[in-house]
C-alpha cells in the first residue's frame, strides 16, 4: 500500500507541476513577445539614425565639388583683375616717396600722377573699379 500511496503522491506532484506550468507559460510568451518587439523597435531605430548619419556625409561630399569650383572661379577673379595692370600700378605708387625738404611743383605732380589721379594705363577688365 505505501507503493501505491508513493505514486498516487508522484503524480499528484507531476499534475500541479503541469498546473504551474500552464499558469506560467502565457507570462512566459508575453514576455518574449515585449522583449522581441523592444529588439525590433531599437533595431529599427538605429537603422534610422545612421540612415540620417550617411545622409549628412552624402551631403558634405556632394558639397565639396561646389566648393572647389567656387574657389577655382574667385582665384580666376582675381588673377584676370590683379594681372590687367592693378598691381603694377600699386608697387609704381608705393614706389615714389615724398620728401617734406624737397616739396616743389613737380614732385606734386609726380606723386599724384604715381598715386592714381592719371589712370590712362590702367583699364580693368569688364569696366569694373
Amino acid at each position: 500500500m505505501q507503493l501505491s500511496c508513493l505514486n498516487i503522491l508522484k503524480k499528484l506532484n507531476e499534475e500541479n507541476s503541469i498546473r504551474k506550468l500552464s499558469a506560467y507559460l502565457p507570462l512566459l510568451f508575453c514576455l518574449v513577445d515585449v522583449a522581441t518587439n523592444t529588439l525590433v523597435k531599437l533595431d529599427e531605430d538605429v537603422k534610422t539614425k545612421w540612415n540620417q548619419v550617411e545622409t549628412q556625409y552624402q551631403r558634405r561630399s556632394d558639397l565639396i565639388p561646389n566648393l572647389v569650383s567656387t574657389v577655382k572661379g574667385a582665384a580666376k577673379f582675381g588673377a584676370k583683375h590683379l594681372n590687367c595692370g592693378l598691381l603694377k600700378h600699386v608697387s609704381k605708387a608705393s614706389q615714389i616717396k615724398v620728401d617734406p625738404d624737397k616739396l616743389t611743383a613737380e614732385n606734386i605732380d609726380k606723386f599724384q600722377n604715381a598715386q592714381g589721379t592719371d589712370r590712362s594705363g590702367f583699364k580693368p577688365p569688364n569696366g569694373s573699379y
